[in-house]
């Protein structure tokens, strides 16, 4: 029972990053009329800004906002190059044009950081546990018991139900 807890609140999760990945596009291509695929490319970027300027930085609140002024800036960058000059013109050069620069990103992120991925360290201010019930306690996010990894070293959410004192 417990695992089918953690595995719909880490759904829920996965969906709502998907929400708003789908809103943006959508958002974009409604009122602009501009088809933008490669907005997807600017959240992979933001984070691996976020996880760097954590590492350089050692402190999460000063990395997160580094990390926001280094994406705004390379969005106004990829604005002025690249996405001016597609406004008048037809969708399939839109999408050719933006399906090319997801292929950038790619190979940029591949050749700054290498294939494998970045681990961004919590908080402990982040790692609280919150009562879901008196006898229950649900740890959000945080990776600090055995619980908390799955085989692919993702963390998820870890919980611990027991008497009330042992929470």
């Amino acid at each position: 029972m417990l695992v089918l807890v953690e595995q719909s609140l880490n759904g829920l999760q996965f969906g709502l990053l998907l929400f708003l990945l789908a809103a943006g596009l959508t958002l974009v291509f409604g009122i602009m009329d501009f088809v933008n695929l490669a907005h997807g490319s600017l959240y992979m970027m933001g984070a691996y800004f976020a996880a760097t300027f954590v590492a350089w930085t050692n402190s999460f609140v000063l990395g997160i906002l580094l990390a926001l002024g280094a994406t705004l800036l390379l969005g106004i960058a990829l604005e002025f190059i690249a996405l001016r000059h597609l406004y008048g013109r037809d969708h399939l050069d839109q999408v050719l044009a933006t399906f090319g620069l997801i292929l950038f990103f790619n190979d940029a992120v591949r050749l700054i950081w290498g294939p494998a991925g970045l681990s961004l360290p919590l908080p402990a201010w982040l790692t609280v546990r919150c009562r879901s019930s008196p006898a229950c306690s649900i740890r959000p996010i945080g990776c600090r018991s055995s619980w908390s990894r799955s085989r692919s070293q993702r963390c998820s959410i870890s919980s611990s139900c027991g008497p009330a004192s042992a929470c």
